[in-house]
């Protein structure tokens, strides 16, 4: 982290580091603690059902249904409690003045649908769903070494930027494309693309530096910590942007 020189930069990047983190693990708790509400509502209906046996002989299915779905309640609270765990962790490899990656060889595919499943994206209704902004191109497939845990907040980050860009702009999608290095090419790469709002060239320009921010609330952390995630893993991400139209990340993964 050649931007941190001296011990004031680096207590406010360990302060700007863990309200990043903070920020991410509260916006993962908040859709959680709202199924842990439902699903009390829940029990209670099933409750309602199971002193009046006429309705539950008149709705046999919902009963089932209702009792299966009574079951989140004991999970919501243990799934909280590990995302938190897992964030603290995050903060003790990444606080310190490098990265601590623990490398280990994963399948890039398999990285991009775990995230996928663990990310909170937001359901404003049936027909107005985050996740349907992201389209998924992984004909391709690559293994590579990688911290599972950075990787992650390595793509919530470039995720959450890119949501708050079609929001922006009011319309646009999100593509996550996978593209194996062709025989003597040294790396891998993953295609990250939103059709939002687009960064300016004065901003680009300051892109990954710490406390660098534009937008409302930001830290100046996320993008500077993605570029070191990535360095942890011995690969690179380079950013092109036209505004108003696309910004699209290239991260290179050497190949094993």
């Amino acid at each position: 982290m050649s931007n941190i020189e001296n011990r004031e930069d680096l207590n406010k990047w360990k302060q700007a580091l863990k309200a990043w983190i903070g920020g991410i693990a509260h916006e993962t708790a908040g859709p959680l603690s709202a199924v842990r509400n439902y699903s009390q509502s829940v029990v209670e209906l099933l409750d309602c059902l199971l002193k009046h046996p006429e309705l539950s002989e008149q709705y046999p299915d919902l009963k089932s249904a209702l009792r299966a779905a009574s079951g989140f309640k004991s999970h919501v609270p243990l799934i909280i409690r590990e995302q938190q765990n897992f964030m603290e962790m995050t903060v003790k490899k990444a606080q310190a003045n490098e990265i601590k990656a623990t490398l280990q060889p994963l399948i890039m595919k398999n990285l991009i649908h775990d995230f996928m499943e663990r990310y909170p994206f937001r359901d404003f209704d049936e027909r107005n769903r985050e996740s349907d902004q992201v389209q998924l191109r992984l004909e391709e497939n690559f293994s590579l070494n990688a911290d599972p845990e950075l990787f992650y907040h390595l793509l919530a980050n470039l995720m959450k930027n890119a949501l708050y860009a079609l929001k922006v702009k009011g319309d646009g999608d999100i593509q996550i494309q996978l593209s194996a290095g062709k025989e003597g090419d040294s790396s891998n790469t993953l295609i990250f693309k939103d059709s939002g709002s687009g960064i300016s060239a004065e901003v680009k320009n300051h892109l990954f530096e710490i406390f660098y921010s534009k937008t409302q609330n930001g830290a100046g952390v996320g993008l500077f910590l993605c570029r070191n995630i990535m360095g942890s893993f011995r690969g690179s991400i380079e950013c092109e942007s036209v505004q108003g139209e696309t910004t699209t990340f290239t991260l290179k993964f050497p190949k094993v």
